[in-house]
């Protein structure tokens, strides 16, 4: 890749060289993670599972509609059949995401992973967990979160309420893998 005159042209091309496409709905892996569906896990402190939505979902469905609440159900048996076979050290699942704000996304799962989710105090600026809120399934801007966001940092006193801004705060659900 050649020098680029300006910092963000060169991140540009950059990201355009290293970019992974996205998850298509019979996919089986994702970034080098088995994928169950709209979903896949990560593995933290060798007994802690991190589970990760994408919207893969077919064509002209709505991921997380009342329609597909028995495939994505489904899709999340199947993953934790998946880790209870290969990763059985397994103790915990831990969620990280704005998506738990949603009913939609909380129904998908026991009551009991989501009865009690602490808002993360981390700094995850970088993260899609935080970030995604502000973009559609297709990875367009949502502008209607994108000019809340940015009337609230451009009403912000202090920096470290930052993450404040965000209309969707970073819920943190945890229980026992049982």
């Amino acid at each position: 890749m050649a020098c680029a005159s300006d910092a963000t042209e060169w991140t540009y091309q950059w990201y355009l060289a290293r970019r992974s496409p996205d998850a298509e709905p019979h996919d089986s892996s994702y970034h080098g993670n088995p994928l169950f569906g709209c979903f896949y896990f990560a593995v933290r402190d060798a007994t802690i599972i991190r589970p990760h939505f994408i919207s893969n979902d077919l064509p002209g469905m709505r991921p997380l509609s009342q329609e597909r609440l028995d495939v994505r159900r489904a899709e999340l048996q199947q993953m934790f059949g998946h880790i209870k076979t290969h990763v059985p050290q397994a103790r915990a699942v831990q969620g990280n995401s704005w998506l738990y704000n949603l009913d939609a996304y909380c129904r998908l799962f026991p009551h009991e992973y989501t009865s009690s989710m602490p808002i993360s105090t981390e700094h995850e600026f970088q993260f899609l967990a935080l970030w995604g809120q502000c973009f559609d399934r297709h990875w367009q801007v949502r502008s209607e979160v994108a000019d809340v966001l940015l009337q609230r940092v451009d009403a912000l006193s202090h920096l470290a309420d930052l993450r404040l801004c965000f209309s969707y705060q970073i819920k943190q659900p945890c229980c026992s893998i049982d």
